[in-house]
């Protein structure tokens, strides 16, 4: 099970908090029962013996939202699609890491031929960014079929040739770099942070 990525603060877990905490539970069994119903199916399938660790995110988020220290709406990783499912406008290309986060990643619609630093444009006007090392190496695991047998732009550089930056190979899967003059193909990413 993932299971989000927490902020290391200490919530005091009083008997208040604790209340608020399943009136919250039950506030959201009442008044949206099939967001509900959708993560009490999932946790009925647990063991007896697993039942507990796998409700404590789900509390200690609730109780991390009422401290304010998380975003009021995660993503729930019970409502994820299957790899190559549609999601947020894109293809659900499965779990990467962005900023040491595990993040979920989107391939986005489109295709771009060109230089470096025009694809990362084109990128952002999809709504989205060239993909990192690690998510193209995701996305070569993946979504292979989405993808000519040729390389494909990452967004990160050479660090110490400014004037490379990384691709990704999709006939065989090797990163290599390549000067960001050249015209390689691209495709956008976006990433949703669990």
């Amino acid at each position: 099970m993932l299971v989000p990525p927490l902020v290391i603060t200490v919530i005091e877990a009083t008997q208040a908090r604790m209340a608020a905490a399943f009136t919250e539970w039950d506030r959201r069994y009442r008044e949206e029962p099939e967001r509900f119903m959708s993560e009490a199916v999932r946790l009925l399938k647990e063991t007896p013996q697993s039942y507990g660790e796998a409700c404590a995110p789900y509390f200690l988020s609730i109780l991390q939202e009422q401290a304010g220290v998380v975003p009021a709406a995660p993503v729930h990783t019970s409502a994820l699609p299957t790899i190559g499912g549609s999601w947020h406008g894109g293809l659900y290309a499965g779990l990467t890491v962005h900023d040491n986060d595990p993040t979920e990643l989107i391939l986005l619609p489109g295709e771009f031929s060109g230089n470096w630093t025009d694809a990362g444009a084109w990128a952002k006007d999809q709504g989205g960014v060239l993909p990192s090392r690690v998510d193209a190496l995701i996305l070569w695991q993946n979504l292979p079929g989405e993808f000519r047998k040729e390389a494909y732009w990452t967004a990160t550089q050479h660090a110490a040739y400014p004037y490379y930056a990384w691709y990704q190979g999709f006939s065989y899967g090797y990163q290599y770099d390549y000067t960001i003059y050249g015209k390689l193909r691209a495709r956008a990413v976006r990433r949703l942070t669990i």
